[in-house]
C-alpha cells in the first residue's frame, strides 16, 4: 500500500477493513442531483450529461460528489459505472422531495 508520503508500506489484511469508510446510516449521500435533490442509496437516477447520457442506474455507492450506479445492460464492468452526481436526475415523482 502507498501512504500519504508516497512510500510503500506493508499492511496486514486485518488493518485494511479499518481504512474503508462506513456507509451512511440513513442512506443519504453527500452528492446532489442536477435539480439539487438529495440522493440516497438504492434510488434510480438517469444520467443527463456525460458519456453515459441517457442511461438509468440504481445508486450502489457514493463517494464525495461521485456516485456508483448499477445497470445490468452495462456489461463492461459487471454493470457498475461512475458519474458525477450533478450529471444525474432522480427518476420518479415520489423521490423529488427537497433535502
Amino acid at each position: 500500500m502507498i501512504n500519504e508520503q508516497s512510500k510503500i508500506v506493508n499492511v496486514k489484511i486485518v488493518d485494511l477493513g479499518k481504512k474503508v469508510p462506513l456507509p451512511p446510516r440513513n442512506g443519504t449521500l453527500n452528492g446532489r442531483d442536477k435539480n439539487n435533490n438529495t440522493l440516497a442509496m438504492d434510488q434510480v437516477v438517469k444520467v443527463v450529461e456525460g458519456p453515459q447520457r441517457g442511461m438509468n442506474g440504481t445508486i450502489r455507492h457514493g463517494h464525495k460528489h461521485y456516485i456508483f450506479l448499477w445497470n445490468k445492460e452495462f456489461v463492461q464492468s459487471n454493470g457498475i459505472f461512475v458519474v458525477n452526481s450533478r450529471n444525474t436526475e432522480i427518476l420518479g415523482v415520489e423521490f423529488l422531495e427537497k433535502g
